[in-house]
């Protein structure tokens, strides 16, 4: 499990992820290598489409969150004998949000990449306190948002936001956000999320 500098209190933290996961460390060069894997194995034009879709958010919000001082990330596109994944962890340092409203084009608005909320018609989304390995308490925001992907193109995504509070500070937080495109794969996908936040930890100074 890699642990990773933070610039606020209590100093360092540490996360894990799939070993076949590449960490990109919000880096723009390697954004664009796993968009040209994921899509030489695409099997289909939509799943192309889907794809790019994808990536066109991701490095824009990349963009956005590494001018703003975000922390890390990771992500995989993956071909399997029944079909094709696509999934993102990104971590953030933020000051006092409200999770029963926070979803991920108010977090891109925030950054300075958002264009737009997303109006459509999705389905409601899940707000619990949760407990991370380690104990620590989290509430963690579970469901589908629509995002911006490209000027012309929306495309509906799979989410999970927890947000783990930094000990001592009464108003900082840890969000470790989660996004897929694969809505087939809701339960799995939301479960896979769920058991990467449940390993984040503070480590001592």
């Amino acid at each position: 499990m890699p642990s990773f500098d933070l610039p606020t209190r209590p100093g360092r933290f540490a996360v894990a992820v799939p070993e076949h996961w590449a960490t990109f460390d919000v880096a723009h060069e390697q954004l664009v290598t796993a968009r040209r894997e994921a899509m030489t194995g695409a099997g289909s034009a939509q799943e192309r489409v889907q794809i790019d879709e994808l990536f066109a958010h991701a490095k824009r919000v990349t963009s956005a969150a590494r001018k703003a001082g975000a922390l890390w990330g990771a992500g995989t596109a993956t071909v399997y004998d029944d079909g094709f994944f696509v999934g993102q962890v990104m971590l953030f340092a933020v000051t006092a949000p409200d999770p029963a409203t926070f979803t991920t084009p108010a977090m891109s608005a925030a950054l300075g990449g958002g264009r737009g909320t997303g109006t459509a018609d999705l389905p409601p989304r899940t707000v619990t306190a949760v407990r991370l390995g380690d104990g620590t308490g989290a509430t963690r925001v579970c469901g589908q948002e629509e995002v911006q992907a490209t000027d012309a193109q929306r495309v509906r995504v799979l989410v999970s936001h927890t947000f783990v509070p930094v000990p001592g500070t009464g108003d900082e937080f840890i969000l470790v956000t989660g996004l897929s495109p694969n809505l087939a794969l809701e339960e799995e996908v939301l479960d896979l999320f769920d058991a990467i936040a449940g390993t984040f930890r503070f480590l001592p100074a």
